[in-house]
Formats: structure tokens, C-alpha cells, sequence
């Protein structure tokens, strides 16, 4: 019988370590991508004052995939 994990993860595109995942993700012949998205965000930082003091979009991936468990 073939047992199939589904799992679900988002990936910030800007951080070296989860796209490090995300490519092993990839090249993981019993992992099959169902579905991937991206998706922008805005990251605001704002002083005590309550101003504006920096703004930055940041990409994710949001991925759904098929593990097949031996």
C-alpha cells in the first residue's frame, strides 16, 4: 500500500536557509509539488513615535506537496 504525506510550507525567497529547503524540496524525487503561489508582502517597521521608518516587500512561495513515505 502507498502511504502519501501532504504538507504545506511557506518559503520567505530572502532567507538563504528556506530556499536551501525549498531546493531540497525539489530535488527529493518522492516529494511531488501540487500547487505553488506567490505571494508579496509588506513588512512596515515604525518608530516609538508611530512614524514610518521602513518598508520593504518580501516574497514567499507558498507550497503544498505529495511525500511518498517508504
Amino acid at each position: 500500500m502507498l502511504r502519501v504525506r501532504r504538507q504545506f510550507k511557506r518559503f520567505r525567497t530572502d532567507d538563504t536557509n528556506e530556499m536551501k529547503d525549498y531546493e531540497n524540496l525539489l530535488n527529493n524525487p518522492l516529494c511531488s509539488i501540487i500547487e505553488k503561489t506567490l505571494e508579496k508582502e509588506k513588512e512596515q517597521e515604525y518608530n516609538d513615535r508611530g512614524n514610518l521608518i521602513r518598508q520593504q516587500d518580501v516574497l514567499y512561495y507558498l507550497v503544498h506537496w505529495e511525500e511518498r513515505l517508504v
